[in-house]
């Protein structure tokens, strides 16, 4: 829950609810926003390539309104996906602006690192769908929007990322791990 201005008196116009389900005061707001982006990524674009869905994240890049879209645009049909997450988007930056106008870096940041947990966590549940081919492709798919939102921190954080070690690759379906080699990772 984010309580968006301080006045004498609890009103319902100054709430937004993002989970009705795990509403607490004290937890971190924007890992919400994130988590309802991607929700809504997967609701439109779930049966989307690889190579569709890392254009779509690219897109995502820099996108703070809905002003932004026309220039983040690279497939014709993501115009109307792209403009939503940019009013959530704008929401969460006009909030900042309204709230702590000298913390937006700070903020900025938390944001992308909220959007990094978000995609992290989705990549890391047990299942995404019923179906194990949709789910694994969900669960590449959010931890790319995860890479994505990390690259564009780094980059927004001026740190350099090494470039030498190996390429993620999904072309095909991703094996389920065998043994607890994994878990060391």
């Amino acid at each position: 829950m984010l309580r968006t201005r301080r006045i004498s008196g609890p009103h319902i116009e100054d709430y937004y609810f993002i989970d009705f389900s795990f509403c607490r005061v004290d937890a971190p707001i924007f890992f919400d926003y994130a988590y309802l982006e991607l929700h809504l990524l997967f609701l439109q674009r779930e049966t989307a390539t690889h190579e569709r869905w890392q254009r779509l994240c690219r897109s995502l890049v820099g996108l703070k309104d809905t002003r932004t879209v026309e220039n983040a645009l690279l497939d014709q049909d993501d115009h109307g996906l792209l403009w939503t997450v940019g009013m959530i988007r704008a929401a969460i930056f006009g909030w900042i602006n309204q709230r702590f106008p000298n913390r937006l870096e700070d903020l900025k940041k938390q944001v992308l690192l909220a959007r990094i947990a978000a995609g992290l966590n989705l990549a890391n549940k047990r299942s995404l769908a019923g179906d194990t081919a949709l789910s694994n492709k969900k669960k590449v798919f959010s931890f790319r929007y995860a890479a994505t939102a990390a690259k564009e921190l780094f980059d927004y954080c001026k740190l350099p990322v090494k470039d030498d070690g190996p390429i993620a690759r999904s072309e095909n379906e991703i094996p389920a791990p065998s043994g607890n080699a994994w878990r060391e990772v």
